[in-house]
């Protein structure tokens, strides 16, 4: 079971211009908290009980991908707890109070759709198309005009040639010689 921190922002100001944010904020804490046992009321009774709060107008989340989200009810909720991970176990939470206007921009956590990639840091000379489509050969759609096999060839015969007591190819050292 995945255990959550949950991060509530308060006495910090909304910026709505040229990006929605939250400045000069105080952060108070709940470490290890059971997802299964997290619900709207809870965390609106926290930031009104404990911090002060009037009354929360909006629960705004930061989600998986870093962008602000509203929760709405349980609804939200059950919807930002599936999409906890390893990765994902920090909530952010922010509220606008009842002094405050609404942040309107802000999409709805239910409609969060963005998928996560993993970038895999690996090379090719073939483009995306030609990956992706079915071709009979592996070399076929890539550009292998820029390989000399030969050249590849010795390279590999180099690296797999075992040393012996014989000590063939090789070159004698002199004081005052330079390599490059």
């Amino acid at each position: 079971m995945i255990l959550v921190n949950l991060i509530f922002n308060y006495e910090g100001a909304w910026v709505t211009h040229p990006e929605v944010g939250y400045t000069k904020n105080k952060l108070h804490t709940l470490s290890g908290y059971d997802p299964d046992l997290l619900s709207y009321i809870d965390i609106e009774s926290e930031f009104i009980v404990e911090l002060g709060f009037l009354r929360v107008q909006q629960l705004i989340v930061v989600g998986p991908s870093g962008k602000l989200y509203e929760v709405n009810g349980d609804v939200g909720i059950r919807k930002l707890t599936s999409l906890l991970s390893n990765e994902y176990n920090v909530m952010n939470l922010y509220v606008v109070d009842e002094s405050d206007p609404l942040i309107e921009c802000i999409p709805n956590i239910v409609d969060y759709s963005e998928s996560f990639q993993i970038l895999d840091e690996a090379g090719t000379d073939c483009t995306l198309s030609e990956i992706g489509s079915n071709s009979s050969s592996d070399a076929e759609g890539c550009d292998s005009e820029g390989y000399d096999s030969e050249e590849l060839h010795l390279l590999k015969t180099q690296k797999k040639k075992d040393i012996t007591e014989n000590l063939n190819d090789y070159k004698e050292i002199y004081k005052g010689m330079a390599f490059k």
